[in-house]
Parts: structure tokens; C-alpha cells; sequence
């Protein structure tokens, strides 16, 4: 079974069977209910807005994570970074988050060197509205 759960600030959304076992599962990736990932070393937080683990319960692989801008600046780099440094905490702290796709979602697009970056690499998903709600 795969558990996808979606975090935003003021909406919580787990699409699965069992809305309990999905949380646990993001509880045992280190995050918080609202997803949030504590960095004592960089002195902060990190909240993601989607977090995407496979089966295996406690112990289940994090497949993605990923990070929504519904604002008028486009997506950048600096973007991109956090999500990579989030990826790395996990696996830091135990988890089988080597592999696991960073995806970022934005209404108002990305910039040009974002793009660039993510077409070189199978680890990165740009997800605009067009994709989100065409597919394409």
C-alpha cells in the first residue's frame, strides 16, 4: 500500500485505507503531525507540504517529499536546496530517504535555472498547474 500525505498549515489530507496508520508512518520519518522536521544543527524548522512513504510501516521507505508555493514568485533554486538538505536529515536521522524524489509544485512556475537543474536530474519533479491538472 502506498500512503500519501499532504500537509498544509491549515488542512491535514491522508489518502490511504487507514488515516491512523498514515500518520504513523509520517511520525516514524521524525516529522511532526504537521510535518514538520526539526534541525538543531541549522538551528531550524523545516515543514514540508507533501510527504509520500511506501509500505513497510514504521520502517517504511519515504519515496518523496516535497514542498507548494501558491504565490506570485516563481520557484527557485534556493527551493530546490531545502528540499535536498530535508532529504539528507532523513537519512541522517535513520531513514531509507536516499532515493526519494523531491518534487516542488508552484503555481506561478519556476525559474529558468531551476528548470535547468531538474531536466538533468531523474531525482527532481516540477509539477506547475498545467501538469497538476492536464497531466501534462
Amino acid at each position: 500500500m502506498l500512503t500519501i500525505t499532504v500537509v498544509t498549515r491549515a488542512l491535514h489530507v491522508r489518502l490511504d485505507e487507514a488515516s491512523a496508520a498514515a500518520l504513523d508512518v509520517v511520525r516514524a520519518t521524525g516529522l511532526s503531525d504537521s510535518a514538520v522536521l526539526n534541525d538543531p544543527k541549522g538551528r531550524a524548522q523545516h515543514q514540508l507540504d507533501v510527504v509520500v512513504v511506501g509500505p513497510g510501516g514504521a520502517a517504511a521507505p519515504v519515496l518523496a517529499i516535497g514542498e507548494a508555493k501558491h504565490t506570485a514568485t516563481t520557484m527557485n533554486l534556493a527551493h530546490l536546496h531545502r528540499l535536498e538538505h530535508v532529504r539528507s536529515l532523513l537519512v541522517t536521522r535513520g531513514r531509507d530517504a536516499k532515493g526519494a524524489k523531491l518534487l516542488a509544485f508552484s503555481a506561478s512556475g519556476f525559474d529558468r535555472a531551476l528548470t535547468n537543474e531538474a531536466r538533468g536530474r531523474a531525482d527532481v519533479e516540477l509539477i506547475d498547474l498545467d501538469r497538476l491538472y492536464r497531466g501534462h
